[in-house]
């Protein structure tokens, strides 16, 4: 295992939600998302304050690390992504 590995591995956190404020009803619902929406461009309040992506980021290896490792690159290009965070 672990060589030519070119799958994501998952890392999955698990909440307990005690609050009704969450974004289920937002995506189900374009009338109160655009209300959503319009509060947080004028006031800048509101749920929109934080992001509900569970990305942050795409990460590349340094071509160095990759050399080191007697590896060739597995990403599908030179400007993609060996891991998500």
């Amino acid at each position: 295992i672990g060589k030519n590995l070119a799958d994501h591995p998952l890392f999955a956190n698990y909440f307990s939600v005690n609050s009704t404020q969450t974004f289920d009803a937002i995506f189900r619902n374009q009338t109160l998302f655009g209300q959503l929406l319009g509060e947080w461009m004028t006031e800048k309040e509101g749920l929109f304050v934080d992001a509900s992506a569970n990305t942050v980021g795409f990460l590349r290896f340094p071509n160095s690390f990759l050399a080191s490792q007697h590896q060739p690159d597995p990403s599908a290009g030179p400007l993609s992504a060996h891991g998500e965070m």
